[in-house]
């Protein structure tokens, strides 16, 4: 587990796919009350920036077996953005 931030870790992963855990608590796990409506509030931002993703408590991502190293790089740095962009709303 890499841990990324305030209240979010990468967990499991196989090659590159991967998800990164939306928590309120990294140690005790504590989940975010549905009433912060974090999933949805995520979806709006990850599309204003033009990532496309399913979000849950979990961010997946399933990137092609052809992705190149500046295509992973930009993922990550506009997955940061992202998370900087909600950890601000919440």
């Amino acid at each position: 587990m890499i841990e990324y931030g305030e209240g979010c870790w990468v967990v499991g992963g196989y090659g590159l796919l991967c998800g990164v855990e939306l928590v309120m608590d990294r140690k005790s796990n504590l989940r975010f009350p549905k009433e912060a409506n974090v999933p949805d509030r995520l979806g709006s931002i990850l599309m204003r920036h033009g990532l496309m993703t399913r979000v849950s408590d979990v961010i997946p991502l399933v990137p092609p077996l052809v992705i190149s190293k500046s295509e992973v790089d930009h993922v990550v740095d506009t997955l940061d953005t992202c998370l900087t962009e909600l950890q601000r709303e919440i």
